[in-house]
């Protein structure tokens, strides 16, 4: 080190590769090295901080109208075909593409933006045949058996507004309390004896889902309840179990099944996960910020998907700002991976260019788990993406990216000045970003100070030792890395160092 008298003598701060995500519940002075004080649409991947995934076009093709609600349905034989519900139409991207095509023959579909289409399977016959059932909450249910258009369920089946499969049996909700299931191995018994009114919490349900071996779990707007498989009857078929006095979902979009366990996003912005036996807030950083943004009048509408490749669940929620209840806030949730000792998890707050309507997790002929999502911005332009972490705009719309660090304090008060040392990835391609000090000396402001400096930091240079110093004395520093995601700007950051410079 150099002596007292000039030189980079002395740390003053350190941060490591955010593991624990924006963490907004405690001073910016108190983070951990390991956690950001703000970030946007960034997420870790691979042992480093970079953009994250953007819309690519999936297919050239339009759908005819604002999707609802979307499922990855598998035939028989095996072969896997996306299918989407929309306001007025039923649509698949068969196996050899190359567009959207419709099924919904002369069924009636008579939905809005909020009657979201919701979806479940059941097989049973001989040959065996993989039935799909749509639902949407308003129209009779509808279901699809692989081949040609889709048709009315017959006898008559409630009109529910979810649906899932346990113990083979189609489970459904109807109104605001009722719980009603066929017979085994059936599309067209709904005997009324079937069915369970959930009426000790007054709450409305939200939605339904499987979860294993367990049965099912139904979703109140704020109470969770447990239905156990039991033998007797068909009438008896569950039997049910106050869980928890707990706020539920926004709506049954919102619930994503990964890693055995569901996360949901609830009305405020908040991010729960709930494994059938405990629930927990995961997300819990960030909530200050998306409870301050969501606009909590269009929250059925929030979508959410599970990326099974990057361990990513992944929200879109309606903001306050987007006056038409779009869907282009983003939650973005890196899941915990304890055999590379990272046990928690990771929330970043998120913009995406495009309204989102609905989203799902398919593989398809690659065999890889891809996130399809479905763009509603403008409600005239319906079409679906893929995405793609190599991909750095949504749908050729420019987006911004930010991180900004905790706020180190500052027990020197001789230093003059500091300077940051970055370690990014280095090579050609990369691109630059743009970095800035952050200072504060009473913490009057929670973000602190960001400076003005906008000192570019060439990425494509691999130097063996680089500093970026500036003059400012602080009891407080960070540090804010901006820049525009683009084909030739793609940073990966690991970490950065700040360094104190004396003045005698």
């Amino acid at each position: 080190m150099a002596s007292n008298r000039g030189g980079y003598d002395t740390q003053v701060g350190t941060w490591q590769l955010p593991i624990r995500g924006v963490q907004q519940q405690v001073p910016a002075h108190q983070l951990p090295p390991d956690a950001f004080y703000d970030a946007l649409n960034v997420c870790l991947r691979s042992g480093a901080l970079v953009t994250r995934p953007c819309l690519k076009p999936f297919t050239s093709g339009a759908l005819t109208s604002r999707v609802t609600g979307a499922f990855q349905y598998t035939k028989a034989d095996g072969s896997r075909i996306p299918v989407a519900g929309t306001t007025t139409d039923m649509m698949q991207f068969p196996v050899d593409g190359p567009n959207w095509v419709s099924i919904k023959g002369s069924a009636t579909i008579t939905g809005s933006a909020t009657d979201l289409y919701h979806f479940t399977t059941l097989t049973f016959g001989t040959p065996g045949v993989n039935y799909l059932v749509m639902a949407n909450g308003k129209d009779l249910p509808l279901q699809w058996g692989g081949v040609g258009n889709v048709v009315v369920i017959s006898n008559a089946p409630p009109v529910f507004k979810d649906v899932t499969t346990s113990f083979e049996r189609v489970v459904g909700l109807v109104g605001n309390n009722e719980v009603r299931w066929g017979e085994i191995n059936s599309l067209t018994s709904w005997s009324e004896l079937n069915s369970r009114f959930l009426s000790e919490t007054p709450d409305a349900s939200v939605a339904v889902k499987n979860l294993g071996t367990l049965g099912i779990v139904v979703y109140k707007q704020r109470s969770i309840w447990v239905g156990y498989a039991q033998g007797g009857p068909s009438s008896a078929a569950f039997r049910f179990e106050l869980r928890a006095y707990i706020d539920g979902p926004a709506g049954s979009a919102a619930v994503i099944d990964a890693n055995g366990s569901h996360f949901y996003m609830t009305v405020s912005g908040r991010v729960g996960m709930f494994d059938g036996n405990s629930h927990q807030w995961v997300a819990d950083g960030i909530w200050p910020l998306i409870k301050a943004d969501i606009a909590s009048e269009y929250a059925n509408r929030i979508v959410g998907a599970y990326d099974e490749r990057e361990n990513l669940v992944i929200f879109w929620y309606p903001r306050k700002v987007d006056s038409q209840g779009e869907a282009t806030g983003m939650v973005v949730l890196n899941l915990p991976f304890p055999s590379a000792n990272i046990p928690m998890f990771a929330a970043f707050p998120g913009l995406c260019a495009r309204g989102v309507s609905a989203a799902i997790n398919i593989r398809l002929a690659d065999n890889m788990d891809h996130i399809l999502v479905f763009n509603s911005t403008g409600g005239t332009v319906n079409r679906s993406h893929i995405l793609d972490f190599a991909t750095r705009t949504d749908d050729s719309a420019a987006i911004a990216a930010f991180y900004q660090t905790g706020l180190v304090t500052n027990s020197n008060t001789d230093l003059a000045s500091v300077s940051a040392e970055l370690f990014f990835l280095r090579g050609l391609g990369l691109g630059s970003v743009k970095l800035n000090l952050v200072t504060s000396n009473t913490l009057s402001t929670r973000s602190g100070d960001i400076g003005f400096e906008d000192i570019s930091v060439d990425l494509t240079e691999i130097p063996v030792k680089e500093y970026f110093g500036f003059s400012a004395r602080a009891r407080f520093f960070g540090l804010r890395i901006d820049y525009t995601p683009g084909p030739t700007v793609n940073p990966t950051w690991f970490g950065a160092r700040l360094w104190g410079v004396y003045t005698r």
